[in-house]
């Protein structure tokens, strides 16, 4: 168990990689790779100042897969780490640095749609555009 949660640890610091701030053009949907419905149990974030363009935030969702609709790799019952970040506050006057779209961030319980690409490393992002998260349902209040 001790090992699991240290290759865990591990796993999760290689995710933490900012995304490349050059994409500044929508992703196709159809261009992913991946697609997942699921369940999101956490959400990590971590802020990090980026020149001229402000806070971008990266996030880790981690997200209990019930269905697959698209790729191999994936299945359901497992749980998947997906990398996403987003421009949390403004860009500095001048910025002329390009950032691409992206998805909401869901909240945990939250059943969601998730449009993925994944690396060479087997590393999951949503595809930027900012229809790659999709909440299919919300937790009933009690």
């Amino acid at each position: 168990m001790k090992s699991l949660k240290i290759g865990l640890a591990c796993w999760m610091a290689v995710l933490w990689m900012p995304l490349p701030t050059w994409a500044s053009v929508s992703e196709p949907l159809d261009e992913a790779t991946h697609v997942v419905t699921g369940k999101v149990k956490h959400v990590f974030s971590r802020d990090q100042e980026i020149d001229l363009a402000g806070v971008m935030t990266s996030y880790v969702i981690e997200i209990k897969v019930e269905k697959v609709e698209k790729g191999t790799g994936p299945r359901s019952s497992i749980v998947l780490y997906v990398h996403t970040s987003r421009t949390t506050k403004e860009r500095k006057e001048g910025a002329k640095v390009g950032l691409p779209p992206t998805p909401d961030v869901p909240k945990p319980d939250e059943e969601v749609r998730v449009f993925l690409k994944c690396d060479e490393e087997g590393r999951y992002r949503a595809v930027f555009n900012s229809a790659a998260v999709k909440v299919l349902a919300r937790p009933k209040k009690q």
